[in-house]
């Protein structure tokens, strides 16, 4: 299908962000957006699970201020999108939170996460923000700050979570401040033992980098360098696969796209355009890159081997583009279902838990929805959906609570 604009006039983006388009359980689309000539944070709404176009929600409770930007987005199991975004305030810049719940389209719960988060980043393209919802529809964030540092001024990757209602306002270092070092590009995802995982770049040593939490809550990370040639400025994207495979990508030295499982890295062979935006996304166990290509269209490629081999690379959008933003969904199309009760197992412990109903079928609507910006336009934001050849999957539902599933993939 073509691609359908989400916003028309002003200046929008989606910059130094992971993730901005979400579905709810019922299919309908829905993209966070920044209006730069606004200076303020906007949910479009589409006006179906196909959307032919996108309208603007809850304009009068929305982030509107003069310096707001980096905003990232993710969806929980209730139908409510956690938004979290920074606001330049040169030397005390602000971490933002606001919910945004799809069941009323009104937004909510606005807090500061953290209220100052360092040394002068002279501008909001300094400072970047991921966020993903953990199993307990629990948001957890990973960010950057420009920070103080033995008489320097750093980029410095943090993380913060919201466990147990508030957030901790402090911010564990991931790296950067420790080691005096410029890091930047986070994105945040979580493996089956519901562990955060973090990408970045270490762009004073040319890393690409990966970091994995010592708990859900974590209080410090693993870190390994993937690479140690990766291009100064480019960005990271991170993905888990259903065999617990970590992917993660960035851009070499030589410009094309890289893509790691584990510590072994594999060439997409495709070279992508400035500002090297990549975007991982992990369908079972199948893993697609968006990026813009050389001739700023945007396109994809795809492993189904874990990386050994690109089968697929194709160009789904041509004119003058670029930061493509993807996100798979899955929403409740379930054709000729099965269903049995079953005692599943606990990730983590591997204990038995709650009875459940176990439902197999071919799922018929799992979807990529991406998001990219036309530079040829105001420029405009535009949002567009790869659909996914329909394959047999599982749902788990606990007889004793109510039926949802988390529609991110």
């Amino acid at each position: 299908m073509a691609s359908v604009p989400v916003t028309s006039g002003n200046t929008n983006n989606v910059n130094n962000g992971s993730r901005m388009c979400v579905r709810t359980t019922a299919g309908i689309p829905y993209v966070v957006v920044c209006d730069a000539t606004d200076a303020s944070i906007e949910v479009w709404k589409g006006n179906s699970t196909t959307p032919t176009s996108f309208a603007e929600q809850d304009t009068t409770h929305n982030p509107d201020a003069t310096t707001f930007g980096s905003m990232s987005a993710a969806i929980d199991s209730t139908g409510v999108i956690h938004i979290v975004y920074v606001e330049y305030i040169s030397k005390s810049d602000d971490l933002e939170y606001v919910t945004f719940n799809t069941n009323t389209d009104v937004f909510a719960g606005a807090a500061t996460i953290n209220t100052d988060l360092g040394g002068e980043s002279t501008s909001i393209a300094n400072l970047y923000t991921s966020i993903a919802i953990d199993k307990n529809d629990i948001p957890h964030v990973a960010y950057v700050g420009v920070e103080a540092n033995a008489g320097t001024i750093g980029k410095v990757v943090r993380y913060e979570n919201r466990i147990g209602g508030a957030w901790n306002g402090t911010g564990v270092e991931v790296e950067g401040q420790t080691g005096n070092k410029d890091c930047v590009c986070p994105d945040i995802t979580f493996n089956s033992s519901n562990i955060p995982i973090i990408s970045y770049l270490n762009d004073d040593d040319d890393d690409l980098a990966r970091a994995v939490g010592n708990a859900n809550d974590a209080a410090s990370f693993t870190l390994v360098d993937l690479d140690a040639t990766a291009l100064s400025g480019s960005c990271t994207s991170v993905c888990v696969d259903k065999s617990d495979n970590i992917f993660v990508a960035g851009v070499d030295s030589d410009t094309t796209v890289m893509v790691y499982n584990g510590t072994t890295q594999r060439d997409t062979g495709v070279t992508p355009a400035s500002p090297y935006a990549v975007s991982l996304v992990a369908h079972e166990n199948d893993i697609y890159v968006f990026y813009e290509d050389a001739n700023n269209d945007i396109a994809y490629s795809k492993s189904v081997d874990g990386g050994v081999n690109w089968v697929a690379t194709a160009v789904v959008e041509t004119g003058t583009f670029n930061t493509v933003r993807a996100r798979g969904s899955r929403f409740a199309t379930f054709a000729s279902p099965t269903v049995a009760l079953g005692t599943p197992a606990d990730d983590a412990t591997n204990v038995s838990v709650t009875p459940a109903l176990k439902m197999t079928g071919t799922d018929t609507d799992t979807k990529i929805d991406y998001v990219f910006v036309d530079e040829s336009a105001s420029p405009d934001v535009q949002w567009n959906t790869l659909t996914i050849t329909a394959d047999e999957v599982e749902y788990e539902v606990q007889v004793d609570t109510s039926v949802n599933f988390d529609s991110q993939a």
